[in-house]
């Protein structure tokens, strides 16, 4: 029935909530670790079509979706978005600075593209 997808949803969003956190940390830690870059606040919530958010607040939102992810697409999306701290936009030198640190990026960054979808369609 239609109400019982609905809690469905409800929940499982709940848990991926609740479950991020922790999920998250150590990807958090390392890529801080790894560019300097810290966020003030990180936030986790469902999202229809981003992977991730970074403000000028220094604060960073990452989609809870990543949590069915492989771990090393979220940590490109994690790195991905505490290196706008440093460059805000899309210009070659962000991507540059993004290959710095990840010299593979490119295959994640096709994944999302390629296998993402089916992930965000989830809602």
């Amino acid at each position: 029935s239609e109400d019982g997808a609905d809690s469905f949803f409800k929940l499982w969003n709940e848990f991926l909530k609740k479950e991020a956190p922790c999920y998250f940390e150590k990807l958090i830690k390392d890529a801080e670790s790894k560019t300097g870059l810290v966020a003030d606040r990180w936030r986790f919530r469902p999202m229809r079509s981003r992977w991730g958010s970074a403000s000028s607040e220094r604060a960073v939102t990452l989609n809870t979706l990543l949590l069915m992810a492989p771990e090393i697409i979220s940590a490109y999306v994690i790195l991905h978005e505490l290196t706008h701290f440093r460059i805000p936009d899309h210009s070659s030198a962000f991507w540059a600075a993004v290959g710095k640190e990840m010299a593979d990026y490119s295959l994640h960054r096709r994944w999302l593209r390629e296998k993402g979808r089916d992930l965000l369609s989830f809602y």
